[in-house]
Order: structure tokens, then C-alpha cells, then sequence
């Protein structure tokens, strides 16, 4: 009888199985922002998501419409 070797794949980050951003909100104080994330749409989730990244390395999320978002991204990605 052969023996064949049994491979196994580990993937220690999780998998992305649905939207980061259930809840967002409209606003965050500018200085406590440190870097901004933007996800585009993809088969997982239909919908653009920002992720402002604050000072104490929370991340918290921007609704993509409000004017605050708009002007932030346009600073961030000019």
C-alpha cells in the first residue's frame, strides 16, 4: 500500500465573508484621523466602504455620501 502524504493549508488571516462596515457614521474629528482606507465594491460586498483609521488604531467607518467623507477622500486621494 502506498502512503501518500496529506497536505494541509493554513491561512491565519480571516476570510472576508461579508461587509467590514455594518454601521458608519457621517463624521469624525479630523485630527484624531491618521490614514483612511477605501474598499470598492466587489462580489462580497455591493458597497463602497471608508475606514477612517484614528489615533488609538480603531478603525471606524465613514459613510461613503456624507459631504465629510467626500472632502476627506478628495485629501487623502487627490
Amino acid at each position: 500500500m502506498n502512503d501518500l502524504p496529506i497536505l494541509r493549508c493554513n491561512n491565519f488571516s480571516p476570510a472576508i465573508t461579508k461587509c467590514r462596515c455594518i454601521r458608519t457614521v457621517p463624521a469624525v474629528r479630523r485630527r484624531l484621523i491618521v490614514d483612511v482606507k477605501v474598499y470598492e465594491p466587489n462580489p462580497i460586498c455591493s458597497k463602497q466602504e471608508v475606514m477612517a483609521i484614528v489615533k488609538d488604531n480603531n478603525q471606524l467607518c465613514l459613510d461613503p455620501e456624507s459631504d465629510f467623507t467626500k472632502r476627506l477622500l478628495r485629501e487623502f486621494f487627490p
